[in-house]
């Protein structure tokens, strides 16, 4: 009898530390469920498949196409909502590990491809300072939030225990600007899909392709990592029509704009909840406790950074009369 439970015993121990290590913990392993689109066929390329080759010294690559519905490419709101309902349905399924997972596979491809991704966003914009392109993706790679964000806090006290455990809203529409499109794109799904959810993106015009594209990789690794497609969804024509429709879609349950004073008003007053960055005009106040040899660089080198485009970049400013 003792062995018969040391037998149970080792083997629970066994499954124990097996769902440690792959981070599926009960779930099953990441494999395509219901809904889910057919494998994707990979692309020989230079980088685990997420740049077509050859690329040309000093060119922006060519944008691979993928099907309709696929990859997080729709031309259609009601379609592309539809489908990241169910991919956000699968997400909430799996672990923290697996979201864990996601959030790293985009943050790895922003470091790993910020150059030619930069380079193919100037190509398109033609905004900012080419040279500063790949060190705004390069940043969202080293500092979005992550699942660390949704430590559950407690507290008890003379009438028991409170545990307080954040929820996912679903799907999140997304608005992006011209100024940062894919930094933008790729910043915003490593927060929301932290969370729990997938997104709808309706990008700038000016930026769209470069949107699109990124969705595309960003899709493609994590379906090869957890099995789910269409977590980050792009209208790849994006209209200011296409932009009511998501706000005003009922499986849309929030909304996080960033982009002018005129989308940032729609989005406040469509009657969803919404998380809006709009025009920045900070100043820079430098005092008589200031190192002026430092300010005067810190202020150039922030002003001058991607020709100002930064909302939160310095644009003007004050110095005390004594100094």
């Amino acid at each position: 009898m003792a062995q018969v439970n040391e037998q149970a015993v080792q083997q629970m121990v066994d499954e124990v530390l097996s769902h440690v290590a792959s981070g599926w913990g009960g779930r099953t392993s990441p494999t395509p469920g219901a809904g889910a689109a057919p494998p994707i066929s990979r692309v020989t390329t230079q980088s685990r498949g997420y740049l077509p080759t050859p690329v040309m010294p000093g060119a922006a690559p060519a944008m691979p196409q993928a099907s309709a519905g696929r990859l997080g490419q729709f031309t259609d709101v009601n379609q592309a909502v539809d489908a990241a309902k169910t991919a956000q349905r699968a997400l909430v399924a799996r672990s923290m590990a697996q979201r864990t997972l996601i959030v790293e596979t985009i943050r790895r491809i922003c470091v790993e491809q910020a150059e030619p991704l930069g380079r193919m966003e100037y190509e398109e914009t033609r905004m900012g300072h080419l040279a500063d392109k790949a060190s705004k993706l390069v940043a969202v790679g080293q500092n979005p939030m992550g699942i660390e964000m949704l430590t559950p806090p407690a507290f008890s006290g003379d009438h028991g225990i409170t545990l307080e455990e954040r929820g996912p809203w679903g799907v999140i529409g997304v608005i992006t600007p011209v100024t940062h499109s894919l930094p933008t794109v790729a910043d915003n799904a490593c927060n929301i899909i932290a969370a729990g959810n997938s997104l709808v993106v309706n990008p700038h015009p000016g930026g769209k392709k470069i949107a699109a594209h990124g969705a595309r990789i960003f899709n493609e690794a994590i379906y090869e990592a957890v099995g789910i497609d269409n977590l980050i969804c792009v209208i790849t024509e994006p209209t200011l029509e296409t932009a009511k429709a998501i706000f005003s879609h009922p499986d849309v349950g929030l909304l996080g704009v960033t982009g002018g004073p005129g989308v940032v008003t729609a989005a406040l007053t469509s009657g969803k909840r919404a998380i809006c960055a709009g025009p920045g005009n900070p100043p820079v106040v430098v005092d008589e406790s200031a190192d002026l040899d430092n300010a005067a660089r810190c202020i150039i080198e922030g002003a001058a950074y991607d020709n100002n485009l930064l909302c939160l970049a310095e644009k003007e400013v004050f110095v005390v009369a004594s100094v």
